[in-house]
């Protein structure tokens, strides 16, 4: 999505990934939508939102570029923490 000709911030490109939506993006990283909302609008995101990002894209998105001052390259990245079983 291009507005006002300008190229579209990295939240809106991960929004445009997950369906096109900031309640879809929410869905898909486990966040809240209002998270989402000002995270587009100011075009920075938190090391949470970087990180749920990259692990919802498989990496099409990395977290380096969400914030290359905690991660200089894609493979910096930690992965996403296992979750525990349980049992059934």
């Amino acid at each position: 999505m291009v507005m006002d000709g300008k190229k579209p911030n990295i939240i809106e490109r991960a929004i445009e990934l997950a369906g096109g939506s900031e309640a879809a993006l929410a869905r898909a990283t486990g966040l809240s939508q209002p998270l989402i909302h000002k995270a587009k609008n100011s075009g920075r995101a938190g090391p949470r939102l970087a990180l749920a990002i990259h692990h919802f894209s498989n990496g099409k998105i990395p977290a380096s570029e969400i914030r290359p001052d905690l991660w200089r390259r894609p493979q910096d990245v930690p992965p996403p923490a296992k979750q525990p079983e349980v049992a059934a």
